[in-house]
């Protein structure tokens, strides 16, 4: 369940990041043409991309770590949803200011004020993604330690091998007595 969580939270903010966020209609000055300027998440809030991908790495080896490998897996999603959150809320906070700090997209001698931009749904579930990938990451980081890891999963709990399987040249020595080293 954890790592179908951090992979739902992850997917969701790399789905949203190259969808527009922002937009304002600006115009360079009296009498000039208004000009649509639009931007994407992944031009406003390049991070969301990044943590999104690691946050999607870390729902996977969430299942194929150790338990001490998975603690410090679970702080990497907290961390990586943490990030993600904290980039949507500062462009949700203040849109216009992050669309205005992006001057590439705005035509020559333009300025937004507050409130000149509008922003879409899109950020809005890349901020659901990254704080369900930071939930997930505390989660994991509370109670992984006590999750089988993949090695141990089909071995009952403090079982020990037999010598002979520890020790590839039992094997063989078994096989020369005539004995089925597998039994």
């Amino acid at each position: 369940m954890a790592m179908a969580a951090g992979a739902l939270g992850a997917a969701a903010a790399l789905m949203a990041a190259p969808q527009p966020w922002a937009w304002a209609s600006v115009g360079a000055g009296a009498g000039t043409a208004q000009v649509l300027v639009t931007a994407s998440g992944t031009q406003l809030a390049p991070a969301v991309s990044g943590l999104g991908l690691v946050g999607l790495a870390g729902a996977v080896a969430v299942v194929a770590v150790s338990a001490w490998a998975r603690l410090a897996t679970g702080v990497v999603l907290a961390g990586a949803g943490a990030g993600i959150a904290w980039s949507c809320l500062a462009l949700l906070s203040d849109p216009a200011a992050a669309l205005g700090s992006n001057s590439a997209r705005l035509p020559a001698g333009a300025t937004l004020g507050p409130g000149a931009a509008t922003t879409s749904a899109w950020p809005w579930l890349a901020l659901t993604g990254g704080v369900l990938l930071a939930l997930t990451g505390l989660f994991v980081t509370v109670r992984g330690r006590r999750w089988p890891g993949m090695s141990q999963r089909y071995q009952a709990p403090g079982a020990a091998l037999p010598g002979h399987q520890r020790d590839p040249r039992a094997v063989w020595e078994a096989l020369d007595r005539g004995e089925d080293p597998t039994g």
